[in-house]
């Protein structure tokens, strides 16, 4: 598995970008990453989670629950799943996990889509626009999103 975390804006919206195949080992590493930025940030911060070609994903519900641990963290506010290439068994994961976890979840098709999500969600975030948004890192192995933000099919 390819994933970088990054600050999408200052200290209050992340983003997580995936590609591959998903182990427990790599849902550990990605955990320990996210929790050190919701350490680093100001609450309520929010994660735009995004995925490419994704392969194979764990299925034992518990035992991803026992090694995911960020979805509890004081810190985070509202997770948003941009949902590009539908995997329905993923999206079904997702959902069962962050709703046991008590997590406010929505899922959107693109990131323009979450980043307006996000103004009305929360009213300290209503004046940002993408173009405040910070560059992801290029120091990382993950291929670059697509150039346009339109599902692809």
């Amino acid at each position: 598995m390819h994933y970088r975390t990054y600050w999408l804006y200052s200290k209050r919206v992340m983003k997580l970008e995936i590609e591959g195949d998903i182990s427990l080992e790599d849902l550990a590493g990605l955990d320990s990453d996210i929790r050190k930025l919701l350490d680093e940030g100001t609450a309520p911060v929010h994660l735009i989670s995004e995925v490419y070609k994704l392969g194979h994903v764990p299925v034992n519900i518990m035992r991803i629950k026992n090694v995911v641990n960020y979805l509890k963290h004081p810190h985070l506010g509202w997770h948003l799943i941009v949902n590009r290439q539908p995997h329905s068994l993923t999206m079904f994961l997702a959902s069962v996990a962050t709703q046991a976890a008590g997590v406010k979840m929505h899922y959107v098709s693109s990131t323009s889509e979450a980043v307006q999500a996000l103004r009305r969600i929360d009213l300290t975030l209503e004046n940002i626009s993408e173009s405040d948004f910070q560059a992801p890192p290029t120091n990382s192995s993950l291929a670059p999103p697509p150039t346009t933000d339109k599902p692809t099919s």
